[in-house]
């Protein structure tokens, strides 16, 4: 049930232009100047624009009209330099789909086929009902992301976030604070419901898939908030390391701020051969130079053609392999489809903290279980979060050094305040005047602290911070007896 090759086919391509000049997948650069006089060998020759894909049943899309212009040039990429400066622009502005804009027409043509056959041949009732869950469940997520974030299982995933935090320079409370984990996650979870409502989402969107539409209604603006995502986190990392230095992170902000970037740009021509050029680009005044080919009437980098029609092809023999293995398991994966939902119904009726925590405990626990055994996978409901709920423990804290009658009360009286069978709590340890008690199971240590406040026969205030599951406890003085005199004594 994945569709992560057939997508990667167009991500892989349009987003190959994000690495040139990043460090990364160079598309290659000319080296030297003889190779500007001197060209290498073209490429395999793209497929003819008037031979139709081998399936699909597109016909070739004609150059879009649409596709940006480019200041410098006053045109649509017709020439070398104007075509990979509007391409570098799009990709610096997540314009994917000016980006598509740019692809020559056989190619758009041989991508919308390759999606459209892969809706013809996959089960639509199993790929429909699928996406519909899961758009459901995500949508649930968003809409009661404030009862989300108050279930044990969230409050103890903040917990280890604050306490991981420290490893990448975080001060607690930055990063890993509910707030900001709300901020990062809200981007995220936009751009996960925009993949699950896009053209992926149904068989007959998929039939008459338009590469174009895709970039501009799905790509694009997930492109933008997962932009902001990395711009958010890297407002909250350091500047510096240990050492001083600035960590390699610290480059992803360049490429956040594209207006810089794109004032910095600058492209011209070093060579032109017929169909075949050599352009240098400088960005921030570090120059490169490109080989460039026309594909269709359009210019492109040399290395474009092998590798989309390299990846076109491994996706025509997968789809086949892909649908079949999808449909085979149809019989079982839709009656587990079917239990799920009512596990769904619960999370999305549930109006209180208590029901939603109940419903989202069970949810968890049962339909990563039920997918995994479904498509003959079990071991992957551990990687799904499937099976029983995993809670960390909760820490009390008292601030004074007990006797040991004292800590005897104390642990006592925390057992009996837990409605736990099987209770586990740590050997209290002492440091700095500090005792701390570690306890498991706590489903809810809210409720577990609410129920101290208002219980409790040794503490006289009760505070629990929800970030780091952590209970602090300010016992009562303990008790003085009155002092016997002398006469008392001989009385009694």
């Amino acid at each position: 049930m994945r569709s992560r090759s057939l997508i990667s086919l167009v991500l892989s391509v349009l987003v190959s232009g994000l690495l040139i000049g990043c460090g990364g997948g160079d598309p290659a650069p000319v080296q030297s100047t003889d190779t500007a006089t001197n060209p290498s060998p073209a490429p395999p020759a793209a497929p003819n624009p008037s031979v139709q894909p081998s399936f699909g049943g597109a016909a070739p899309v004609p150059p879009a009209t649409s596709g940006g212009t480019n200041a410098s040039s006053g045109g649509s990429g017709s020439t070398p330099d104007a075509a990979f400066k509007q391409y570098y622009t799009a990709i610096l502005k997540l314009d994917f789909e000016k980006i598509w804009d740019s692809l020559p027409s056989s190619y758009q043509s041989e991508i919308n086929g390759v999606f459209q056959e892969f809706g013809k041949q996959v089960d639509p009732e199993l790929w429909d009902k699928s996406f519909n869950l899961l758009t459901r469940y995500v949508s649930v997520m968003q809409t009661k992301q404030d009862m989300v974030y108050e279930t044990p299982e969230a409050q103890a995933a903040m917990g280890m976030m604050q306490l991981s935090a420290g490893r990448f320079g975080v001060t607690q409370g930055d990063l890993a604070t509910p707030e900001k984990v709300k901020e990062i996650f809200a981007p995220l979870n936009k751009a996960l419901l925009t993949i699950l409502n896009s053209e992926l989402s149904k068989t007959s969107r998929l039939k008459s898939f338009d590469g174009r539409v895709f970039m501009a209604k799905t790509v694009s603006p997930v492109a933008e908030n997962l932009k902001e995502v990395a711009r958010l986190v890297l407002a909250e990392l350091p500047q510096t390391n240990e050492s001083g230095e600035i960590p390699p992170f610290r480059m992803a902000e360049r490429y956040l701020d594209s207006e810089s970037l794109l004032n910095s740009l600058q492209v011209s021509v070093k060579n032109v051969q017929d169909d075949k050029a050599v352009i240098e680009m400088t960005l921030d005044g570090e120059k490169s130079e490109y080989s460039m080919q026309k594909v269709d009437g359009k210019w492109v980098i040399s290395t474009l053609p092998d590798r989309v029609m390299t990846m076109v092809q491994m996706a025509k023999l997968q789809i086949p392999m892909i649908a079949q293995k999808i449909n085979s398991v149809k019989e079982r994966v839709m009656p587990a489809l079917e239990e799920v939902e009512p596990l769904l119904a619960d999370l999305q009726k549930a109006n209180t903290q208590e029901d939603f925590n109940l419903a989202y405990a069970a949810f968890n626990s049962e339909a990563p279980q039920l997918i995994a055994n479904a498509v003959g996978m079990p071991g992957l409901s551990a990687m799904m979060g499937g099976g029983a709920v995993q809670i960390s423990p909760v820490t009390v804290e008292v601030s004074e050094d007990l006797s040991e009658e004292r800590l005897g009360a104390l642990i006592t009286e925390l057992e009996s305040f837990t409605d736990e069978p099987e209770k586990t709590i740590s050997l209290p340890k002492r440091s700095g005047g500090m005792l701390t008690i570690q306890m498991t199971p706590v489903p809810d240590p809210q409720a577990f602290s609410n129920k101290l406040a208002s219980g409790s026969q040794l503490a006289s205030s009760v505070d629990y911070n929800t970030s780091q599951r952590i209970i602090r406890l300010e016992l009562k003085p303990v008790p003085v007896e009155p002092e016997t005199t002398e006469s008392e004594t001989e009385t009694q």
